[in-house]
């Protein structure tokens, strides 16, 4: 059975016909034909699209299929895309769309993303980030403890109180100021400290707290 052109995902370099322009751009397509996908280049450069002069006045360029993959299996566009990652990391020219995101499987995208996010937690904006969240994770740690401790503070303090009742809480104050309003009052120190730095690290997010 002889095979088509339109059988075949492709792998593809553009380069400028002008030889002292280094620039390149790697993709790929799964278009029947590329001369389509190509069109579609020209059509984005004549949009507005920086292509670094890869594309001429006349909106021509070089071109060059690299790779093909048959496209006869489930995994093919997978195979295709790892093809393009090949390809754009050995490029030994100067290619424009390095940073274009290519096929990860979801080991190779969560180390990725893993490794973003280290890098950003040790710039300035991440360290403050990191803080933020640990701040809002003891808040509402904070919050979830304060809650109950608060109705049983209401319960000592409540005004419809019969006589049995005050004589137990009268009986029992040095457990109430122990057990109850100590440990409420230190949480509830601690809980403003840290709104307070949490203001102190982005203002931001309490609107209106300091306007005259």
């Amino acid at each position: 059975m002889n095979k088509k052109i339109g059988d075949f995902g492709k792998v593809y370099k553009l380069t400028s016909l002008d030889k002292d322009n280094e620039s390149v751009y790697i993709g790929s397509t799964s278009s029947n034909y590329f001369s389509v996908r190509l069109c579609q280049h020209a059509e984005a450069w004549r949009n507005g699209k920086d292509y670094h002069g890869i594309f001429n006045e006349e909106g021509k360029c070089q071109s060059e299929i690299l790779d093909t993959v048959e496209k006869t299996t489930d995994q093919w566009l997978d195979q295709l895309r790892k093809l393009e990652r090949y390809h754009l990391s050995n490029q030994t020219g100067k290619c424009i769309n390095i940073r274009k995101p290519c096929y990860y499987d979801d080991k190779e995208r969560r180390a990725a993303h893993n490794t973003v996010v280290k890098k950003y937690h040790k710039t300035d904006k991440g360290v403050i980030a990191l803080r933020k969240s640990v701040i809002n994770q003891r808040i509402r740690y904070y919050d979830d403890k304060l809650i109950p401790l608060g109705e049983d503070l209401n319960n000592y303090l409540k005004v419809n109180m019969n006589t049995e009742d005050k004589l137990k809480i009268m009986q029992n104050s040095d457990n109430y100021h122990n057990e109850v309003k100590d440990k409420f009052e230190k949480m509830k120190i601690a809980r403003n400290k840290l709104v307070i730095e949490l203001w102190s690290l982005d203002p931001g997010l309490f609107p209106g707290c300091c306007d005259e």
